[in-house]
This record gives structure tokens, C-alpha cells and sequence, in this order.
């Protein structure tokens, strides 16, 4: 619970928002967005007070609240204090009552760590803010600047909440939180070809929220999953020179046989078709007569039944492959319809790899845990700490990111050409 001084400096700087930490075993209790003309005009809440030591003695919270003695004799204005909620709801973790419901997060054109070409919208440092937007229990607004000081300008006058990927801060008027908060966790992100050094950016007056960001991105559960989320995001598979020039040369000499095919087969089944050309060359490298040890085979590395079921009659006919293929990965996003069309993907791709009932299972798994199946992270966070007991589990983690990483290239590849 934020202390009598520290509220006080909060009236004092026009922000006052009360906050008792949601990670207690109190629930997050969080008062209005308040702006204090004069602690003369505010009046004593002795009975705002009482009125939440009987909801939680009711709620048979154990720990002592005689704390909150001291919140009635704090001042606010009564014509500004808003109905109270007492929940253990993700909304009650907003600092400040964000306007509108949503946070508007700033980042430059070609941030690294926020990958958006098209219908594409996802990359570590992105998917890290959108957790804190759900941790906040509002929605998150990208704005993308073309420059560094357009950016900083729309935190100075408010027309941003925060930003993402500013680089080489060095103002009184900016505040810096790291998302990487100890040396594991930065050690991980290069590990992974990532930016240690990524932060999120506040305007220095905004305080409530810049301590509020920190107390979220330092958590020990945080943490963890920052990791996690760097491992899904690793951009290391295309840096050596062999990976790299092999993906190349398969761009260059054999994607223009099949582009063709992958056009035709997205559009008839509504997909992407660069990302039918990833999921290829993932698959087998674009290699029509390719054969695993387990009898998939085909451009596509369809199994016989999936081919039969899709209407192949010949896996090893590039042609018949990729429509297949493109019309199993449509029957995969329908089973998963109910998926967030930013993260849907990932779940379609990991269904494509080890089948969809095996990631039902997961997600059911997690909602019977408590946890939300419908989160890839917290997916990806399952596979990872079960990897070592099931096979199949490390090969679909690889699978996912390895297709992520082909189609930003393609996708980055194009824009380059097109320039």
C-alpha cells in the first residue's frame, strides 16, 4: 500500500491515485484519476474507510487491515472520487483510470521488437506491452512515428501513454523503465539475438504509472515470461551464414516454381500466401520429393491420412501438396476461430505440427489450472516447461518460431524489393 508521503507528493503533483498492491493477499483496490486544486477543498473519507474494512472482513481476508485507519484521515475531493470496486479483476490494476479504456503505446517505424506488415501485428517488446495493457484490463493502441523526436513529443504532451524501443534517452522530462530487470533475464534476451537494453519510456511527471510499470515488468512471474516470450521471438536462426544463405537461395530459385500455386491455394482458402511459403519451406524446403522417417512426405509434408482426407491423391505433386495443405490450414483456423486473430497463428501452426486435438488438450489443461488457454504465451510457457518430458513439445516450439522467422524475412524481404 503506497504510504501517507507518498500519496501526499501525489496530490501534489495533481495525480492521486490510491493502490493497494493486487499482488498482496488484499484485493486490488484502486480509486479514481483525481486532479487536487487544494488539499483545503478535499474532505475526510472516514466512512469510505470503514465501509472497505467490512467488505474485506466479509470476504475473511486474513491479514491485517488496520492500515486503512490511515487512509481516513487522508483529504481527496469529494466531487472527483468515483464508485468504488472491490474485485480481484484485471481492471483494478489501472494506476490511473486510463482514459477510454486503453493505453496508446509509441514506437518508431522500424523498432525491431514490433513486427507490422499488413494484417501482421506481434514481436517481443509488442507483445510484452500488450501484457501490461491485459495486466492493466484495458486495450492497447499502437501509434507508429516516423522519428525520434515526434515520438518523445506525443509522451511530453500526453498524446501517448508510454512508448517502446526509444533509444538513447537522455532527457529530464523522460523516465525509463527496463524490461529485462535483472542479469538473467537480459543474459536471456541476448541469447536469443534480442535487445537487453529494451525499456518502456513515461513522461517523468507520470509517476503513478512509472512505478506501477516497474512493480509489473520486475515481478518474479514476469520475468519468467519475459524469457519465454524472448524464446519464441529468438532471432538467431537466420544469423549464420549457412542458414541464411540456404533460405536465401531457396527464396531466389525454387519459391518462384511454387509461387504461383501458394497464391492460388491461399486465395481460395483465405490465408496469407507467404505464410503457406514459410510453413514449405519449413516443411521440407520447398522439396516436392521430400520423405521423414515417419511417411509424411510431399512439398507440404502432409501424413497420408490428412492428404486423403483433403483430397491428395499424390503427395509428392507440388501442386496437389500446397492445395492441400492450404485447405487444411483453413480447416485448422476455423478449429480455432475463437483464438485472437493476433495470436491465432501460432496456434493453427502448432496444430499443423502435432495435430489439433494435442493442443486442445493443452489449452484445456491450462483453463483447468486456472491459466487462459487461449494465451500463446502461456502455451509456449507449457510446452517449454513439459519439453523435456514429451519430444513432440520441443520439436513444436522450434516448429512455430522457425515459421515466424521465414515469413518476417519473406515479408521484410519483399518490402525491400518493392522499395
Amino acid at each position: 500500500m503506497q504510504n501517507i508521503r507518498t500519496i501526499q507528493q501525489n496530490i501534489q503533483q495533481n495525480l492521486t491515485n490510491l493502490t493497494f498492491n493486487p499482488q498482496s493477499v488484499n484485493p486490488s483496490i484502486v480509486f479514481c484519476r483525481v486532479k487536487a486544486q487544494a488539499q483545503k477543498d478535499c474532505v475526510i473519507n472516514v466512512q469510505i474507510a470503514e465501509e472497505y474494512k467490512r467488505k474485506l472482513k466479509k470476504q475473511k481476508f486474513t491479514k491485517n487491515i488496520l492500515q486503512l485507519g490511515a487512509l481516513s484521515l487522508l483529504a481527496f475531493p469529494a466531487k472527483a472520487l468515483l464508485a468504488m470496486n472491490v474485485s480481484n479483476s484485471s481492471t483494478n490494476n489501472n494506476p490511473s483510470s486510463i482514459s477510454s479504456k486503453e493505453i496508446v503505446v509509441a514506437t518508431l517505424k522500424d523498432n525491431p521488437s514490433v513486427f507490422q506488415e499488413g494484417d501482421m501485428l506481434h514481436g517481443f517488446g509488442y507483445d510484452i506491452a500488450k501484457r501490461y495493457a491485459n495486466y492493466l484490463g484495458v486495450n492497447m493502441r499502437l501509434e507508429t512515428y516516423q522519428d525520434q523526436q515526434s515520438l518523445t513529443q506525443a509522451l511530453k504532451t500526453g498524446q501517448a501513454d508510454m512508448a517502446l524501443g526509444l533509444e538513447h534517452v537522455v532527457d529530464d522530462e523522460l523516465t525509463t523503465n527496463a524490461i529485462a530487470c535483472n542479469p538473467a533475464t537480459k543474459n536471456k534476451l541476448a541469447e536469443h539475438g534480442l535487445d537487453g537494453n529494451l525499456h518502456f519510456t513515461f513522461s517523468s511527471t507520470n509517476q503513478t504509472m512509472i512505478d506501477h510499470s516497474a512493480s509489473f515488468l520486475c515481478s518474479q512471474e514476469q520475468q519468467k515470461q519475459t524469457q519465454t516470450i524472448a524464446s519464441f521471438y529468438d532471432r538467431t536462426l537466420l544469423q549464420n551464414d549457412y542458414s541464411r544463405n540456404h533460405f536465401n537461395k531457396a527464396l531466389d530459385q525454387k519459391l518462384p516454381k511454387y509461387e504461383s500455386a501458394f497464391k492460388t491455394g491461399a486465395q481460395k482458402h483465405n490465408h496469407d500466401w507467404q505464410v503457406l511459403a514459410a510453413i514449405g519451406y519449413q516443411e521440407s524446403h520447398l522439396n516436392p520429393e521430400a520423405v521423414s522417417p515417419t511417411g509424411v512426405q510431399g512439398l507440404m509434408m502432409l501424413t497420408q491420412d490428412t492428404a486423403e482426407e483433403m483430397g491428395v491423391k499424390d503427395r509428392t505433386d507440388a501442386l496437389q501438396s500446397i492445395q492441400g495443405s492450404a485447405k487444411y490450414l483453413e480447416n485448422l483456423d476455423e478449429q480455432f476461430a475463437n483464438i485472437a486473430e493476433g495470436e491465432r497463428l501460432w496456434f493453427v501452426l502448432a496444430a499443423y505440427n502435432m495435430g489439433p486435438n494435442a493442443v486442445k488438450r493443452i489449452q484445456k489443461t491450462l483453463n483447468d489450472h486456472g491459466k487462459d488457454g487461449n494465451s500463446w504465451t502461456e502455451v509456449y510457457t507449457y510446452l517449454a516447461a513439459n519439453a523435456e518430458q514429451n519430444s513432440r513439445f520441443v520439436q513444436c516450439m522450434h516448429y512455430v518460431t522457425n515459421i515466424r522467422t521465414y515469413l518476417e524475412a519473406m515479408k521484410t524481404t519483399q518490402d525491400t524489393q518493392s522499395a
